[in-house]
């Protein structure tokens, strides 16, 4: 298990005041970055409905740094480890369920 890519947002941006210029990401692009926009309508039905506003977010998968590397290689221990405990403990309880239907019989 090595480094790998992950997915890192670059550049977000909420406008309440109209679209969002191209100049203000632009400079930060790369030949691989994804770009999500949209424009979402103002929402009136309601005393706590959105503004009108307009959305941007830049994408770019990057190397893994080694804290978050050494993060996830420890999120994925802790995991295999409660995983076993769970299992343990389903397998005495199946154990002592299957223990005393014997007897019963």
């Amino acid at each position: 298990m090595g480094k790998q890519k992950i997915k890192k947002t670059i550049f977000s941006k909420i406008s309440y005041d109209g679209p969002i210029k191209a100049k203000e990401y632009m400079h930060l692009l790369e030949e691989d970055d994804v770009v999500y926009a949209d424009y979402q309508e103002a929402e009136y039905h309601s005393d706590s409905g959105m503004e009108a506003h307009y959305y941007l977010a830049v994408e770019r998968m990057v190397m893994e740094t080694d804290e978050e590397y050494e993060k996830r290689k420890a999120d994925i221990e802790k995991m295999k480890e409660d995983s076993r405990k769970r299992e343990y403990a389903t397998y005495l309880r199946l154990k002592e369920k299957f223990e005393n239907d014997s007897e019963k019989s």
